[in-house]
């Protein structure tokens, strides 16, 4: 059965941000998580969640300004192991 991201918490934040996926179709190790800005292998202990940190190499001064017009930056959240890629996506909103 190809993963299914029913979830992810939160949905936004600043960079550093703890993020956690659930859904189904996680397997214990090999889930490559593509994130918009690079990939990186994690381990599902429970087969339903996977758990990362928000970190695009964006400088830390642009990532400290304060933007109110600025748009929040979007990234979409794939995981692909054995048993396939998870369609469609999560989004996590990048906050400036």
């Amino acid at each position: 059965m190809a993963p299914v991201i029913t979830g992810i918490s939160p949905t936004h934040g600043p960079i550093g941000t703890p993020v956690r996926l659930t859904g189904r179709g996680f397997t214990p190790s090999g889930n490559i998580v593509y994130t918009g800005y690079g990939h990186f292998s994690l381990s599902s202990p429970d087969g339903q969640t996977l758990s990362f940190t928000i970190n695009p190499p964006i400088p830390t001064q642009l990532a400290s300004l304060k933007m109110p017009d600025f748009p929040r930056l979007i990234y979409r959240i794939y995981v692909k192991n054995s048993n396939g890629l998870a369609n469609p996506p999560a989004s996590f909103h990048l906050d400036f």
